[in-house]
């Protein structure tokens, strides 16, 4: 982790994540797996992807260059074959990086920005590009629902790349599922990782369940992913009451 961790410890210690799925969250950040951030609130969500906005590797190091921030402006310069996700801007495609090289940040989807652009911006994960996406949302069937309709008409198969979806309420996480990209005409439903006991307060933790699933995205055997998730949680809790 570029920062080892600095911005997202105190989230930890705060309750708002919980050690270990921000642990396996990084991991697969670093991988280009996309992370969606939904809330009925935007604040704690724009906290959250901040975090781990500064605690992500690109090509080993990061700069403010690094990073793509989308806004109702953008003409989507850095987009290899535009045309082939629908955008048909005369800007895009004019200064194209590889898909590893950069974090796009795509903030609040439903709070002002384009609807072609974020429909654009959200295609573009198809094509391995790294993203933390935020909108505010009520929980993630009402995020695929609002994304399905008009007027971004987000194609079905483009919903299931968002990656990990995060649901927080106004102060803590809620819900944590993975989302599996289409394969040929299969589509697997999203995994629960996580969620937060209404009663106790606790989170009820089934990220066990997509271990097999997160070593893949990452592109490392099981064991290798178990060494590196063990590192991080200790890394993100140990010193989480600093």
């Amino acid at each position: 982790m570029s920062d080892d961790g600095a911005r997202i410890r105190p989230l930890v210690a705060r309750g708002v994540l919980d050690a270990g799925l921000a642990a396996h969250v990084s991991i697969l950040l670093d991988a280009g797996v996309p992370l969606t951030l939904v809330s009925p609130v935007g604040n704690l969500t724009t906290l959250v992807a901040d975090a781990f906005a500064s605690s992500l590797r690109i090509n080993g190091t990061r700069s403010d260059s690094d990073v793509i921030d989308v806004a109702s402006d953008h003409g989507f310069e850095w987009l290899a074959d535009p045309v082939g996700i629908g955008c048909l801007d005369p800007r895009a495609g004019t200064a194209a990086r590889p898909s590893g090289a950069m974090l796009l940040r795509i903030r609040q989807l439903f709070d002002g920005l384009d609807p072609q652009v974020a429909r654009t911006a959200l295609r573009a994960l198809s094509r391995g590009h790294r993203a933390i996406v935020e909108a505010r949302s009520i929980d993630l069937a009402s995020l695929f629902d609002a994304l399905r309709a008009s007027p971004v008409r987000l194609p079905e198969d483009d919903l299931h790349q968002l990656g990990v979806v995060l649901q927080f309420d106004a102060t803590s996480l809620v819900a944590g599922h993975l989302l599996h990209p289409t394969t040929g005409s299969s589509r697997r439903a999203p995994t629960l990782l996580v969620t937060r006991d209404a009663g106790s307060g606790a989170w009820d933790d089934f990220a066990w369940a997509a271990l097999p699933h997160f070593a893949e995205r990452s592109r490392l055997s099981q064991q290798q992913y178990d060494r590196v998730h063990r590192a991080r949680t200790v890394l993100l809790e140990g010193s989480a009451g600093s």
